[in-house]
């Protein structure tokens, strides 16, 4: 079914795409960290447990964010998380004392998780109908980038104009709020009203029992988890290359900044070529060439007349990461798995998947703390080529078992492109 791009269906692209603004605030602290200290009136560790209230609270509730996701509809889960996280946004902005900053991390992770995040990505497959997932979430990763880099632009721009820093973070953590309560009043006007499946065969546990049974969402959420080691590796790329090729702080900057502009051509890159080749094809493409960046920044010359490879292989890194979180959850359309259980999928996948975020960062640090740099590095970036190999493998018999699957979508998809 391919639709007509009118205003209407912008919008509720739009308003699919308000992710790259729910998550500035939390995990903005490192962009005003001084300003943070100064504003809170917190020491460093207790800005730090404001920023881990968050993320412990979003680490554990992925799971629980599926089951809700099919439990009610996702256009009210949208609006409620929109406008709840609105309000905590803009009562976090008044500063308060730091207990009810813990509080107030605690629900947005809460919310961010619990009913959003799988309500989300239940509304894009929606959107962009059964068997188009590789193009709307990877158009859809795109987006929030760029939704999240124009806002950022903004906010720094109004942050200096600012009378001082204190009323310039206020401004804008207040901007974000605003922006978020709009598109939840956007949402709860424009977004679809999707009705929930409440026959007997699609209850809670049925519904968990059904994606336990499924191979293919156990096959989706290994190899989600095995990319993400690799997503967290190219994290280092700024300290990697200040300590070995020494560049300079502020020309490290700029590196690690690549990540905002370079990876929503990656998202529009893999969204398109899923049309063209397939969903886990297209997925098996951008891995493989990251898996190959991997290798070849564990194995470079470690001289510093090759920096400006450095910077090369950031960029296409970055681009190539974009394309492959924009197609993480999309095989689930060509998994055939219904859409009555999307939420609860998404949300094993999520909890699986997302599992390397949380443990690795403390892995590759104990490398670099064990290690001097010029061995460190090439470790780090061993592991994360050798687990998108084991991704790779995982996508091999995840494509085998679903060939019939995949080739009816792909014959869908042609016929409706030729309108026949």
């Amino acid at each position: 079914m391919k639709q007509k791009w009118t205003l209407k269906r912008v919008i509720q692209f739009c308003c699919l795409c308000g992710a790259g603004l729910m998550y500035y605030v939390p995990y903005g602290f490192s962009i005003y960290y001084d300003t943070f200290i100064e504003a809170f009136g917190v020491s460093n560790a207790q800005l730090g447990a404001i920023q881990s209230a968050y993320t412990m609270v979003s680490m554990f509730t992925y799971f629980f964010g599926g089951l809700v996701a099919d439990k009610f509809s996702a256009r009210k889960l949208l609006v409620f998380s929109y406008v709840g996280t609105a309000a905590l946004t803009f009562w976090f902005g008044m500063f308060p004392a730091y207990a009810v900053a813990l509080l107030i991390m605690g629900l947005m992770g809460f919310i961010n998780t619990v009913t959003f995040y799988s309500a989300m990505m239940k509304g894009v497959r929606i959107f962009a109908g059964e068997g188009n997932e590789g193009m709307g979430m990877g158009w859809q990763e795109a987006f929030r980038c760029l939704v999240a880099s124009g806002a950022s632009i903004l906010a720094m721009f109004l942050f200096s104009q600012s009378a001082d820093d204190i009323t310039g973070l206020r401004n804008v953590i207040w901007l974000f709020a605003a922006a978020i309560l709009a598109i939840g009043i956007l949402s709860f006007i424009f977004l679809e009203r999707d009705v929930v499946t409440q026959d007997a065969d699609h209850n809670l546990m049925n519904n968990l029992r059904i994606c336990f049974k499924d191979v293919n969402i156990w096959l989706i959420s290994l190899i989600v988890a095995c990319l993400y080691m690799s997503n967290v590796a190219i994290r280092f790329m700024t300290p990697f290359a200040t300590s070995i090729f020494g560049i300079t702080v502020l020309m490290g900057a700029v590196l690690g900044n690549f990540r905002e502009y370079m990876r929503p051509f990656g998202a529009f890159a893999a969204g398109s070529l899923s049309t063209r080749v397939g969903i886990t094809k297209a997925m098996f493409i951008f891995s493989a060439i990251f898996c190959v960046l991997n290798y070849g920044l564990a194995f470079m010359p470690q001289s510093k007349s090759l920096v400006y490879v450095i910077f090369i292989m950031a960029a296409v890194g970055w681009i190539v990461l974009g394309a492959m979180r924009g197609l993480y959850f999309a095989p689930i359309g060509e998994a055939n798995i219904s859409m009555a259980i999307t939420g609860t999928a998404v949300g094993i996948i999520a909890t699986i998947g997302y599992i390397p975020d949380a443990v690795m960062p403390m892995v590759y640090g104990k490398i670099i703390d064990s290690f001097p740099p010029e061995r460190a590095y090439p470790i780090i970036f061993t592991i994360a080529g050798t687990s998108i190999l084991l991704g790779l493998v995982l996508m091999l018999v995840f494509m085998k078992r679903n060939k019939k699957s995949t080739a009816a979508l792909m014959e869908k998809k042609r016929r409706e492109a030729t309108g026949s």
